[in-house]
């Protein structure tokens, strides 16, 4: 699996290649394009990436879940308003979505 960072310099040729932006080490609107690109990607990653403990919310019900066990490990799970996290391997601490995209 490619880094993050692989994954933006791949993009930043490609759009070097296709003609969306001329080369961005000698223009420095193509420069700041680029760089905004990049800093939103990783803000995006980021975001996607966080997790979120259970105290402060809890997710949307029928939902299969990536989990944070409080007594250390990941797990899945999937969770249902009525009945709470169901297969997690411990008590859940932290919950994320599974997204595919």
């Amino acid at each position: 699996m490619k880094t993050i960072e692989e994954k933006i310099k791949e993009h930043k040729i490609s759009m070097q290649n296709g003609g969306c932006i001329s080369n961005y080490e000698e223009d420095d609107f193509s420069a700041g394009v680029l760089y905004g690109f990049e800093q939103g990607f990783k803000a995006g990653v980021e975001f996607s990436q966080q997790w979120i403990n259970v105290r402060n919310e809890l997710p949307a019900s029928n939902e299969m879940l990536i989990v944070k066990i409080a007594s250390g490990g990941i797990d899945t799970a999937f969770y249902n308003k009525d009945v709470g996290f169901i297969g997690a391997s411990g008590r859940v601490s932290h919950w994320r979505k599974i997204e595919l995209i």
